[in-house]
């Protein structure tokens, strides 16, 4: 089952009142990553490879 046909039949069911109310707050957070699969919750690190960090002379 392709994402977007899960998205699709999970809004058709939480439309349904008795099902909507059975879901609590944690119930709807683990579903976020369905509908916001775009979000990185942790940012982009982006690696420059082709530089060095200076980190300078180390003490003894």
């Amino acid at each position: 089952m392709h994402r977007e046909t899960g998205v699709v039949l999970l809004q058709r069911v939480l439309a349904e009142p008795a099902w909507a109310e059975r879901m609590s707050e944690e119930d709807r957070r683990g579903l976020t990553a369905l509908f916001w699969p775009n979000i990185n919750p942790y940012g982009t690190f982006r690696l420059e490879m082709d530089n060095r960090l200076d980190f300078g002379v180390f003490p003894r």
